[in-house]
């Protein structure tokens, strides 16, 4: 089980690294944004990044979990039958997790760029927290319930990083850092691709 896991999350690594990219290059736009007092910029960067990177996770979730076979084939080389197995069960399983992935990790970035540290913290530290305790009831079950074994362990990264993504979501609308306030009708607002390439063009060549 652990080999399926390992060679699963090798390719989820690959795709982390690519979010962890647009975070950072969300971070400094927002950051530099905000040292020239220009709110609505900052905002506006914040927001086009989650949604964006929304709509590519969800993309990319739907692609890789129809050729999720395929990629394992190509990750695991000569494992065996059984993990390749195991490692797309996984694999099926934490793509789902792939948007709520880019929205804590995109919208912890933009938050610490305003200037607000803590709560990203608390975020990140609580759903692996939550990752935890979901996981282990999942796998091993509670009280008379036998639990799920294996996909649990999936299942449980999933549903953490969900909560992660509603409470990111959550601290942005209700303003936490005023400088930051982003209501949910906004992410609908038109892209500015500008700011896109300028986050991309920060974050990607950044984390190569």
């Amino acid at each position: 089980a652990m080999a399926g896991v390992g060679l699963a999350d090798s390719f989820n690594m690959v795709i982390m690294s690519f979010f962890a990219a647009i975070d950072l290059g969300t971070t400094v736009v927002v950051a530099f944004s905000l040292g020239k007092r220009d709110r609505r910029r900052a905002r506006a960067a914040a927001r086009q990044s989650l949604a964006i990177m929304t709509l590519f996770s969800i993309i990319l979730a739907a692609v890789i979990h129809a050729f999720g076979a395929e990629i394992i084939n190509f990750v695991a080389g000569d494992a065996t039958e059984e993990v390749k197995g195991l490692a797309l069960t996984y694999l099926e399983l934490t793509v789902l997790s792939y948007p709520a992935a880019a929205i804590a990790l995109i919208g912890s970035g933009a938050l610490r760029g305003a200037g607000t540290t803590k709560i990203p913290l608390l975020i990140n530290g609580g759903m692996n927290i939550l990752n935890i305790i979901i996981s282990s009831i999942l796998i091993y079950g509670i009280f008379s319930w036998p639990g799920m074994g294996f996909v649990g362990a999936g299942l449980g990264l999933t549903i953490a990083r969900y909560i992660g993504a509603v409470a990111t979501i959550w601290v942005l609308m209700i303003g936490f850092n005023p400088a930051l306030r982003i209501s949910l009708k906004s992410y609908f607002k038109p892209f500015n691709f500008a700011i896109i390439w300028e986050v991309m063009g920060i974050g990607i060549p950044a984390s190569i």
